[in-house]
């Protein structure tokens, strides 16, 4: 779930797997603590931009979904040249895919209809940069 997103050192997701496992109370609670000791050593700065992303209210999630929205407007209106600045930025993306997202935007824009494609191609580029 939401543990895979985060950058962490090993020993430190080894020690979440782990709580996740303890049943007694006690134990757990002496674990979580040893997580503690584990977070206050490690770098915590991708942990929190991370966070960020996740908050609504934080500065970086609103830059991140800013960001998110501009490129969908560009490579439905900027045609091949948007599609190409995207797998410039983001090469594991699907031309194919992302092509045919974008022309069906296009017909949803000509022909008046819900905008279904746009909101497929913001979920497609969304889940290329988490």
């Amino acid at each position: 779930g939401k543990l895979q997103k985060f950058t962490l050192p090993e020993p430190l997701k080894e020690a979440i797997h782990e709580a996740r496992r303890l049943k007694s109370r006690e134990a757990k609670r002496r674990h979580l603590q040893y997580i503690g000791k584990l977070m206050r050593i490690s770098d915590i700065d991708d942990i929190q931009i991370t966070l960020d992303k996740m908050d609504h209210q934080s500065q970086t999630y609103r830059q991140h979904f800013k960001s998110l929205e501009d490129w969908r407007e560009r490579l439905i209106h900027e045609g091949q040249a948007g599609i190409d600045e995207f797998l410039g930025c983001y090469p594991k993306a699907d031309r194919q895919k992302l092509r045919n997202l974008q022309r069906q935007a296009n017909r949803e824009l000509e022909l008046k209809k819900s905008p279904v494609a746009n909101r497929k191609i913001f979920a497609y580029i969304r889940s290329l940069t988490e």
